[in-house]
């Protein structure tokens, strides 16, 4: 999935629940979005697979994909995991920005 955000923005100090960043969530997972220092991104990319086999190729499809998308820089990822009964599934997000052309 690709989700260019249509401005570019600061970085999020605040979970979109309201939330403080570092607060856990109700399903106990801590959610951080705070980039600091005014760091700036222009989309999101996420990863995510719930197999085993898929969770150990992750890393895998983030460096073809970033290999299939130059001039665009990882601001900060985020790894999450997250498990029911019957499945453990295992998300990477990447925030992204453009590079800039030195021109």
């Amino acid at each position: 999935m690709f989700f260019p955000f249509l401005e570019p923005g600061p970085a999020p100090t605040q979970t979109s629940r309201g939330r403080a960043p570092g607060v856990p969530s109700p399903a106990g997972m801590v959610e951080k979005t705070d980039m600091g220092s005014g760091a700036r991104y222009d989309g999101v990319q996420v990863f995510s697979a719930t197999t085993f086999g898929r969770r150990d190729k992750l890393g895998e499809d983030v460096t073809a994909w970033l290999k299939a998308h130059p001039g665009i820089l990882p601001v900060k990822t985020c790894v999450l995991q997250s498990s029911d009964s019957r499945f453990h599934c295992l998300t990477i997000v990447l925030f992204w920005r453009r590079e800039e052309s030195g021109g």
